[in-house]
C-alpha cells in the first residue's frame, strides 16, 4: 500500500505520515515525472510568504508581560475580561509582546500586546485581543482562569515563546492547492490539467514527495495551515490569511489538540491591514 493510499484510509496529516514507513518504495512506485522538481520549485516560488515559527520553551519561567503559551495573561483590571457567549471567562492560549519582539513586519502592529483567548476544546469560542499600549503597572485580577493544562484544552504545559523567521509555502491541505498546482504544471510543462486533480496526475512516489515538501505542519504566525480533516474555507472566503497555527507537539508534549490535531485562526486581508482582530475564523480538528 502506498503512503498516499494509507493517508486516504487513515486521514492522518503529512507530518505523521512521513515517519510511518521504514522500507523504501518498491521499484514500480519510483518517481516517474521528470519535471517534478521544476514544478515544485515553481510552486514554492509562487506561494512563498514570510512567516514565523513559534518555538516553545516549557522550562523557562514566564511573567504576565512575556510572550508565552498559556498561563496568566497580561490584563488591566479596569477592562472587561473576554468571555464566551454564556459569560464564561476564556483561557489565554497565546500572547505576543510586540514591544519586546520588535518585528519589522507591516502585517503586525509595531508594539503592544497581541493575545488569543479560547474556551475548552468542547467549545469553539475565540477572542483575539490587541492592546496598543502595555501598562507595566497593570496587574490582572486574581480570578482570571489559568488554562488547566489537561486534555480539555490544547495546552499541556505553559511555555515561553520566541519567534524564528522563515519562508513558508502552500500546503496540500489548503483549499486552493489544486488550483496552484495546475498553474505550476501549466507554467513548467505547458500541460493544461482541466478537471484532473493533482493527486491523479502523479505516481504514488511523486505524491509522497509533494506531501513532504508542502506539509504545512508546525506552530507558526502567518504562513499556510495544515488540517487533519479538511480546510473549512473555500474559494472567495472572507478569511484568506492564516494569522496563527498552533500544532500538536508530539516531541515535547507541550500542545495537543484532541488526537494529534491543530488549531487555526484566520483573518481577512483588510482587517489584518487595519490591525483589527475582532473578526476571526477559529477552527481546529484532529484525527
Amino acid at each position: 500500500m502506498s503512503l498516499f493510499d494509507w493517508f486516504k484510509k487513515k486521514q492522518l496529516k503529512p507530518a505523521i505520515r512521513s515517519n510511518v514507513f521504514e522500507q523504501p518504495p518498491q521499484p514500480e512506485e519510483q518517481a516517474n515525472n521528470p519535471r517534478l522538481a521544476e514544478i515544485l520549485d515553481y510552486l514554492k516560488a509562487q506561494t512563498a510568504v514570510p512567516a514565523y515559527r513559534l518555538l516553545f520553551d516549557a522550562e523557562s519561567e514566564t511573567g504576565i508581560f512575556d510572550s508565552k503559551l498559556g498561563g496568566v495573561p497580561y490584563w488591566n483590571a479596569a477592562m472587561p475580561y473576554p468571555t464566551d457567549a454564556n459569560g464564561n471567562a476564556l483561557y489565554l492560549l497565546l500572547q505576543l509582546n510586540l514591544d519586546a519582539l520588535q518585528l519589522d513586519d507591516e502585517r503586525l502592529p509595531q508594539g503592544g500586546m497581541l493575545q488569543v483567548f479560547i474556551s475548552s476544546l468542547d467549545e469553539d469560542n475565540c477572542r483575539v485581543i490587541y492592546h496598543p499600549l502595555i501598562d507595566e503597572t497593570a496587574m490582572p485580577p486574581g480570578d482570571i482562569p489559568v488554562i488547566p493544562c489537561d486534555d480539555s484544552v490544547p495546552v499541556l504545559r505553559e511555555a515561553a515563546v520566541r519567534l524564528e523567521a522563515f519562508e513558508d509555502v502552500i500546503s496540500t491541505s489548503c483549499y486552493h492547492f489544486d488550483a496552484a498546482w495546475k498553474e505550476a504544471v501549466a507554467a513548467v510543462t505547458g500541460e493544461e490539467l482541466g478537471d484532473t486533480e493533482w493527486t491523479d496526475y502523479l505516481s504514488d512516489a511523486d505524491r509522497d514527495t509533494v506531501f513532504q515538501n508542502f506539509g504545512g505542519e508546525g506552530s507558526k504566525l502567518f504562513g499556510y495551515p495544515i488540517f487533519t480533516q479538511w480546510d473549512p474555507r473555500e474559494e472567495g472566503t472572507p478569511y484568506p490569511v492564516m494569522l496563527l497555527q498552533i500544532d500538536s507537539d508530539l516531541k515535547d508534549r507541550i500542545t495537543m489538540w484532541g488526537d494529534c490535531g491543530e488549531g487555526n485562526f484566520f483573518i481577512g486581508e483588510e482587517a489584518l491591514a487595519a490591525h483589527h482582530f475582532d473578526d476571526i475564523l477559529y477552527y481546529w480538528d484532529c484525527c
